[in-house]
């Protein structure tokens, strides 16, 4: 279900089907690393895997990246039953790693856009007694950027006007909406 804002689609986490807190923390460590493309093609899995083993730390990564995927596509692929991403129900998963932003930003779909889809995100891994860490929006070209086309430009340079100012270089304020949601003071389930 989506709230329909401007050109902005908002997934209402009115609709999400929570979990039941259970702690999963035991001898075993498993990791999930969702996210854009920066979590696609398990390129992060083994690398994370060494460092965490350098530390003494013996750990299972698993992981699922949505290339050109916005924070409102990640969760809605941990919630779609239909494709096939059964980290939620997955009990042994202690922590969710997740990289989302980039494509928010990128298409100007405003911080409050990225702040509503974060919050869901980690209100819901948390129900299910997993440990969500957020990735920030990382330094990225964003000025190097350029729209795949005149329809793409259009759409992105309204999106720029509507939803972030004006401004093209808009990563501060997102990093800022995500500052704001983790110090809120909300109890997350």
């Amino acid at each position: 279900m989506y709230m329909l804002i401007g050109n902005r689609h908002f997934l209402d986490s009115g609709s999400l089907r929570y979990g039941t807190y259970v702690s999963r923390v035991d001898s075993h460590i498993k990791i999930a690393v969702i996210g854009d493309s920066w979590a696609a093609g398990q390129k992060l899995d083994s690398a994370l895997s060494a460092a965490l083993k350098k530390h003494g730390l013996s750990a299972e990564v698993v992981s699922y990246g949505h290339p050109g995927g916005k924070s409102r596509d990640v969760l809605e692929d941990l919630t779609d039953k239909t494709r096939s991403l059964p980290f939620l129900e997955d009990k042994d998963i202690d922590f969710f790693i997740v990289f989302a932003g980039v494509n928010d930003s990128k298409g100007h779909d405003g911080p409050d856009f990225y702040k509503h889809h974060m919050d869901a995100l980690i209100s819901l891994i948390d129900s299910y007694g997993a440990v969500p860490v957020i990735i920030d929006i990382p330094e990225y070209a964003i000025e190097l950027d350029k729209p795949p086309s005149i329809q793409h430009a259009a759409k992105r340079m309204a999106s720029k006007v509507l939803f972030d100012s004006g401004v093209n270089d808009n990563r501060n304020e997102y990093r800022k909406a995500l500052r704001e949601l983790l110090s809120s003071g909300k109890q997350f389930i």
